[in-house]
């Protein structure tokens, strides 16, 4: 499943920065916004961008006829990100707080992507430093990397540079529009509410932006599901993996 998630991510990755690669034959560099003047690095600000995701996981439930490992859950996501990060010139830590909105398809029952059902809620908490810094520590801790699951960026497009690798770490929680995964429910009925983690690593785009690439992980059976008490089946810990495009 790892290869397939990172698959989608480079192809999403393509998709949300293919406009930008257009603007590389423009001679003027984009001017900064007015007012999201803190993001990624060296000061304090507002941001938003574009983010895109998908993966899943397998469901601990019992379906007679149904061998347990055929039971999973996927789904891929794309919507918006804002937030507001806290940074200073010089310092080897910066921290962002964000949430992000997302259309989803969920197990492909739901064709296309649609903001009406089902969403997909996102808050985390991310703590940033030099990618260069947290390598050494984890390499003299002689621990496991987990940035190294995390697909490499794709080659700049022309007219750009791309600077200031950050590798970041956090948590949160995500929200959950699951009511496509329960027949006869209605629309907006069940909600699933668990806990998550993020790594992620971040790159700095000479035209102002940032690229992120990231792995998700959010474990189900640690959280709640309201409006299905009458079932059994319970997700289990599900990976994703996605992209942003930061300003």
């Amino acid at each position: 499943m790892k290869n397939s998630i990172r698959s989608f991510a480079l192809a999403a990755l393509a998709m949300l920065i293919g406009g930008a690669a257009l603007a590389a034959d423009l001679p003027v560099k984009a001017p900064a916004s007015a007012w999201l003047t803190g993001y990624p690095y060296a000061t304090s600000g507002l941001f938003a961008g574009l983010i895109t995701q998908g993966g899943g996981g397998s469901v601990t439930a019992t379906v007679p006829g149904v061998s347990s490992a055929s039971l999973t859950t996927t789904s891929a996501s794309i919507g918006g990100t804002i937030g507001y990060a806290w940074g200073t010139k010089g310092s080897m830590v910066a921290y962002s707080i964000e949430s992000s909105i997302m259309a989803t398809n969920f197990n492909g029952s739901n064709q296309g992507f649609a903001l009406a059902s089902p969403v997909t809620i996102d808050e985390v908490f991310m703590v940033w430093t030099p990618l260069s810094t947290i390598q050494s520590a984890f390499g003299l801790l002689n621990i496991p990397n987990p940035f190294s699951n995390i697909a490499p960026f794709p080659t700049t497009p022309t007219g750009f540079t791309a600077s200031n690798v950050q590798a970041g770490i956090g948590g949160g929680a995500i929200e959950r529009d699951m009511t496509l995964a329960y027949q006869g429910v209605g629309s907006n009925k069940v909600w699933e509410v668990a806990p998550m983690i993020e790594v992620a690593l971040m790159e700095q785009i000479s035209n102002g932006s940032a690229i992120r690439e990231f792995i998700k992980t959010d474990f189900p059976t640690k959280g709640l599901l309201f409006g299905a008490k009458q079932s059994s089946a319970t997700p289990s810990t599900e990976v994703f993996a996605g992209v942003q495009v930061l300003f």
